[in-house]
């Protein structure tokens, strides 16, 4: 069992954490992430033990705290474990790196008309900011089930473990009576993103692909965007990605375009 007090944490922050065993022994309280940062040495009493390390922004965006528990074999027979591992991710500094851009956007617009689009940058007050803003028929981005982009969880989200544990422990372990574990993999899961279930619509008008770039935000945090939007009926989704020297920050909306009265023939 590991939890951790706090998953956001800032350079120079106490990160601290609990720690419990099913067994007393002791621990090797680890924090790594694309290669190991630091080791420290515990004893871990059967109630738990608590963790307090500073936090250094050298460890990157986000590391990771692993403790590995370990007991010595008192020579009976035991179904207790002989060897216990917890894992959990915090990230570091990502309040100081992101901003949030909020869209002011209408229900409904008209085609065939300029619309103005106010955004609003949290976070952003005095900071040098720039923009990009894209308007897309929401019926493209179906088709491959297109994510609005989110630079914070490129830059500041949790990251894949890159370091391997090794160890000579586990052939001191005494082997139970039993089978060895199989590694069982199958299910259809990873084929539902490759197929199209909503399918293409119909459309008897062009669809719409605007953007801007390089927006100038101004240093109260807002600024506009003018769209001239062409013959379409559809929805629209918005999309904003917001960047600086050291943040970023994105945001999205949906917009309806369409005449009082729309005509097929």
């Amino acid at each position: 069992e590991l939890s951790l007090q706090k998953a956001d944490l800032v350079d120079g922050e106490r990160l601290s954490a609990f720690v419990k065993a099913p067994f007393a022994g002791r621990a090797v309280v680890a924090v790594m992430g694309e290669r190991l940062y630091r080791t420290v040495d515990i004893d871990l009493p059967d109630a738990g033990a608590k963790v307090d390390l500073l936090v250094d922004r050298e460890w990157g965006p986000g590391a990771y705290l692993m403790v590995t528990a370990f007991r010595p074999d008192d020579g009976s027979p035991s179904l207790l474990p002989s060897r216990a591992m917890g894992l959990a991710w915090f990230s570091i500094d990502r309040t100081r790196h992101e901003v949030s851009v909020a869209i002011e956007a209408p229900e409904t617009a008209l085609p065939r008309s300029q619309v103005t689009l106010p955004l609003r940058i949290a976070g952003a007050a005095g900071r040098e900011l720039k923009l990009t803003f894209a308007a897309v028929d929401e019926g493209i981005l179906s088709l491959t089930r297109f994510q609005t982009p989110d630079p914070r969880a490129y830059y500041d989200g949790q990251r894949r473990l890159g370091v391997e544990v090794r160890g000579l422990y586990g052939y001191l372990i005494r082997g139970a009576e039993g089978q060895l574990g199989q590694l069982r993999s199958g299910g259809d899961a990873a084929l539902a993103d490759l197929d199209n279930t909503a399918g293409p619509r119909l459309r008897t008008v062009k669809s719409v692909a605007l953007y801007r770039r390089d927006v100038v935000v101004g240093t109260d945090g807002r600024t506009e965007v003018s769209l001239d939007l062409p013959d379409f009926n559809g929805r629209l989704r918005l999309m904003a990605v917001a960047y600086g020297a050291t943040v970023v920050g994105m945001g999205e909306a949906a917009l309806v375009v369409r005449d009082p009265l729309v005509a097929d023939v």
